[in-house]
Parts: structure tokens; sequence; C-alpha cells
């Protein structure tokens, strides 16, 4: 099988169906962002596996599971208007919300806004978590579709869990929140 088809050459796409669009779509746009986050993703479980962070085997096999559901989710935003369509797990929303529940516990009260460094893993996830508002806001576009609304409550939890876990790292490895402050 050959990784090119000529296909898009003009640029043009087919959508799962079959149907050819534009590749300027807001359709390929939504489930294009959908698959930078999952690079995105990818790249945070890859760093956080080359560390010696006590917490990989936990937060990385998470990170393993988003990627496996954020392929599912970009495949039925693929087929939206399409007929049957993949669907997230219908338990994500509550799972992401208990992990949030778990991280949270461990970490001290939030106070204060606070600046998305301190530590290159906590970056990364704040990077996955402004791609995810991103892919939540180009999917709110799609007004022509009929989107699950457990589309827009998964991306809207899984943003809080990457804020979360990016505090969690933070944490754990002993550094401290970088703490927001007016301008001067």
């Amino acid at each position: 099988m050959k990784i090119y088809t000529k296909g898009g050459d003009r640029g043009q796409t087919s959508l799962l169906g079959g149907a050819r669009v534009g590749k300027s779509s807001p359709l390929i746009d939504a489930y294009g962002t959908i698959d930078e986050l999952n690079a995105n993703v990818a790249y945070l479980y890859d760093c956080l596996l080359e560390t010696d962070h006590r917490d990989r085997v936990t937060v990385g096999d998470k990170l393993y599971r988003l990627q496996n559901e954020l392929f599912e989710l970009a495949t039925e935003v693929a087929g939206l208007g399409q007929g049957d369509q993949q669907q997230i797990a219908g338990q994500g929303v509550e799972r992401l919300e208990t992990e949030i529940d778990t991280f949270t516990r461990e970490l001290p009260e939030l106070r204060n806004f606070v600046l998305a460094s301190g530590y290159r893993l906590t970056s990364l996830c704040h990077i996955c978590r402004t791609v995810c508002r991103r892919a939540e806001r180009k999917i709110c576009g799609l007004e022509n579709y009929q989107v699950r609304p457990e589309v827009f409550t998964y991306l809207n939890r899984l943003s809080d869990w990457l804020f979360t876990v990016g505090r969690y790292l933070l944490y754990r490895r002993g550094h401290r929140e970088i703490l927001w402050s007016r301008a001067k």
C-alpha cells in the first residue's frame, strides 16, 4: 500500500463516507485539530517515559488510553453526517472526573492563577490543554452537523484533566507552581 494517493493534490480530501470536501472545510479543521492534540499527547507520553519520574507508569498508561480515545473521537468527527459513527467511550467523562479528583487530592489548594511553566512535562500538559480547547472551539463551530453533546463534554473535561495532570507532575517532582501576577 502506498502512503500517497495523489487524491489530495488539488486541495480536496475524502470524508469517511467518500464525499470530497476542501481541506479548509470546518469539518476537516475540527478533526485535524483533534489529530494535532493526539500528536501532542503522544509527545507528552514519550517525554514522560524518558524521565525517571515515578509516576510515568500511572500517568503514562492514562495518556496512552487518551491517545486511543482521541483517535476514536477524530474518527467520529470525520464521520459526521455520514451515518453510523464510532463513538468515544460513554464512561470517558466520568473516568476523567474521577482521575481529576484523585490527582487533586494530592495537590495543594489552588488559590491563584498559575502560569503554564515550571517543569517541562507541565508545560507540555498545558500545550495539550490549549490544543484541546482549540479542538473544542472548532467542534462548536460545526453548526451544520449533529455533534453529540458528549463530544463537547469530553473535550471540556479532558482540558481540565490535562491542567490537573500538569499540576500533579509539577508537584510530584517537588517544583513550585509559578503564580500569575499583574504585569507592572
